[in-house]
């Protein structure tokens, strides 16, 4: 009984956040991405970071390094944690982009122009980024909850087979 009625009350509690999830989740994918894929996300922060390192190998090496660190470090949903969290701590992305603006102040007029172009591509770079981790959030959380609540079901539905077995046979 204890079995059965612990298992009914996991299931039902997950079965209300499970619905609450696919009633909110959908919505805020499609807003989160638009029109885009996260294919077509992840091509658009592989242009930007060619774009990104092609423009900082003429800049200064300390800009070039940032931006070099940015591209090689920055992770989309590496391990499950971080994709249910839908950040990275300390993102090498977000780092470079507050690094560019302080570096950015001793440069030569000509080099002005380029390292604004660069800052900009950075900004949208991390923006991209961030979208496409919010997106595997949102599908990683609904993921979790199917991977929780199946089983739990199937375990519930054993549980009351078994109890309705034994009530029928010792009755």
């Amino acid at each position: 009984h204890t079995l059965a009625y612990a298992l009914l009350l996991i299931v039902v509690i997950s079965g209300f956040f499970g619905n609450y999830t696919y009633m909110i989740y959908p919505r805020m994918m499609s807003e989160n991405m638009g029109e885009d894929s996260l294919d077509s996300l992840l091509l658009r922060i592989a242009e930007a970071d060619k774009l990104a390192r092609q423009i900082a190998l003429v800049m200064p090496d300390a800009i070039n390094n940032t931006v070099a660190r940015a591209c090689r470090e920055t992770s989309i949903g590496l391990g499950l944690i971080e994709q249910l969290k839908g950040y990275q701590p300390n993102c090498p992305s977000a780092q470079a982009v507050d690094d560019l603006t302080e570096l950015g102040k001793d440069l030569s007029p000509e080099q002005r122009k380029l390292y604004r172009e660069l800052y900009t591509i950075m900004v949208r770079r991390l923006s991209l980024v961030k979208r496409a981790r919010q997106d595997l959030m949102y599908r990683s959380r609904l993921g979790i909850w199917l991977y929780l609540h199946v089983p739990f079901a199937i375990a519930l539905l054993v549980a009351m087979t078994a109890h309705i077995i034994a009530v029928f046979v010792y009755w």
